[in-house]
């Protein structure tokens, strides 16, 4: 007489978490995954187990991608963070910042005397998006001044 039962297949997410963000936290979260890896592939969870339900292998997830650069269009007004001098000189400039999602900006050769001026006191400024520039093998978003400089008064 066949028995009917319910039977689930498929791929599932489990997620497990540590409090203690420590060295220490993460050896251990790390031996409760291999316990539960291994719980799973040798012993198999539910009922049927004997019949060859319940059993399944974990693997980690890949890492995810990282978020998209954020795509300024020409005159967008974006507000920039100056970088402190020591940050800046790390990558070969003496005026740098950089944006609220942390993409490095430079500011156009013309307007760097003003935009030191105007960010002596305050690091932050708000700029005009003008173009992309790429310098060893780095990209940075370009910046100027508006044409009415009433914004900054």
């Amino acid at each position: 007489v066949p028995v009917p039962f319910l039977a689930v297949q498929g791929t599932f997410c489990v997620a497990l978490s540590c409090e203690d963000n420590s060295e220490q936290g993460k050896k251990w979260l790390k031996f409760v995954w291999q316990l539960l890896g291994g719980a799973l592939s040798e012993k198999g969870i539910g009922g049927k187990t004997n019949s060859g339900y319940g059993y399944g292998e974990l693997k980690e997830l890949p890492a995810p991608p990282p978020p998209p650069k954020k795509e300024y269009q020409r005159g967008d007004k974006v507000m920039l963070t100056r970088l402190s001098k020591k940050d800046a000189e790390a990558h070969g400039k003496n005026l740098l910042f950089k944006d609220a999602d942390g993409n490095l900006c430079i500011v156009k050769k013309d307007d760097e005397k003003t935009v030191k001026e105007k960010t002596a006191d305050n690091p932050s400024i708000e700029l005009i998006f003008a173009t992309t520039q790429t310098q060893n093998h780095q990209e940075f978003y370009q910046f100027c001044l508006p044409k009415e400089s009433s914004a900054f008064g």
